[in-house]
Formats: structure tokens, sequence, C-alpha cells
């Protein structure tokens, strides 16, 4: 997504930060990603129900070692998910469920599709909601499934109007009819985004 481009740039705007990049597991990514199983997997199929076990080793395991070897503000408010589609999905989860470590979450194209309608029903159980979310969404964002792309817009802007009521200004969103699901939408929206994590004013 351009993320060292990105923050190199925000750096000279006077806002730095520490990016650190998890690669996924590749045909396990779904697994990992989803804090559910989709109920339209097969038994014998890894199909979600892995995200709780994924944050459990970003909380024991990756975050001690960056903060034990480089100088982070360790704290919640200064500690912020981001990811795109399944990312963007366990992102919000880890803002949800781990407050204590996460203060903000970006999430970039969500597939709320994938987690069978658990991500509402729990920001439902979570207020009041501390931290801050990045929401974004595009147009485009399922070409090749005219429903499942309905969904995905669909979807971010329920999640929005839900989102509001707890968070007010602590929620930003963006909506770009023309945006697709690739990285190179993505690196379009990120600036933005990090420029609204990174603000220890909003």
């Amino acid at each position: 997504m351009g993320a060292d481009e990105t923050l190199t740039a925000l750096a000279a705007e006077g806002l730095e930060a520490i990016a650190v990049g998890i690669p996924n597991g590749n045909e396990r990514r779904y697994h990992e990603y989803s804090p559910v199983r989709h109920p339209g997997f097969p038994p014998e199929v890894e199909g979600g129900g892995g995200g709780d076990a994924y944050l459990v080793f970003l909380t024991d395991t990756v975050k001690p070692l960056v903060d034990g070897h480089l100088r982070t503000l360790p704290d919640a408010a200064h500690t912020s998910l981001i990811g795109s589609s399944m990312g963007g999905l366990i992102s919000l989860h880890a803002l949800l469920t781990r407050p204590d470590v996460f203060g903000g979450a970006g999430v970039m194209s969500p597939a709320f599709w994938a987690c069978a309608g658990e991500a509402f029903d729990r920001v439902r159980r979570s207020s009041p909601m501390g931290g801050k979310v990045w929401l974004d969404i595009g147009g485009r964002e399922g070409t090749d499934h005219p429903e499942r792309q309905q969904a995905y817009w669909d979807d971010a802007h329920a999640m929005r109007d839900l989102l509001q009521q707890g968070l007010g200004e602590r929620l930003r969103f963006q909506a770009d009819p023309e945006g697709i699901h690739r990285e190179t939408a993505w690196k379009v929206r990120l600036p933005e985004a990090l420029r609204f994590l990174l603000d220890e004013q909003v």
C-alpha cells in the first residue's frame, strides 16, 4: 500500500510513527483474520474462527518484541492496527476486544460479509466504545461478484451508522464510488487514514 513512502511524507509533516508489517498466512488468511467461522464453508475447511488466536499472537508475541527493541510509545492511545479487506475486519475486532492494547483501527474496504454479522453484533455489545476508527469503502470492491460488491458497500455504510452512535468525531468515514478492491486504491486513501489515526487531537 506504499506505507513506507506515506510514513516518510507524514514524518515531514510532523506525524512520526513506527510501522510493523505482519505477513499473512496466504491460504490461511481467511481463517486467521476472521473471528468466527463462516457457515458457507464445509467442516473440513478452515473457514474462519482463528481471529482471536491471531490477536493473541499480536499482543503476546509481536508487540512485546517491538516494544522491547524499538523506541515505541507502548500504550493503547499510541497503538493502532490497520488493514484492508479481511485485514480491516480483524483490525476492528482488535479494537473491540483488546482496547487495553489498541486505541485505533484502520478499517479499509472491510469484508464484513465474511463474519456473518458478528462484527455488527460485537459493536452493539461494546457500547460505550473507546478509541477511534478510520473506515472506508469503494463502490467497485467486487466487480466479479455483483452481489458481494453491493454487500461491501451496504455493510460499510451500515457499520458507519452504527459506529457513529458511539464514536462521534472519533470516527472518520470515506466512500469512493469508483474505488476498487486493490492496493492501488488503498494507497490513495492511506495518507488520510494515518493522519487521522496519528492525530492526538482527535
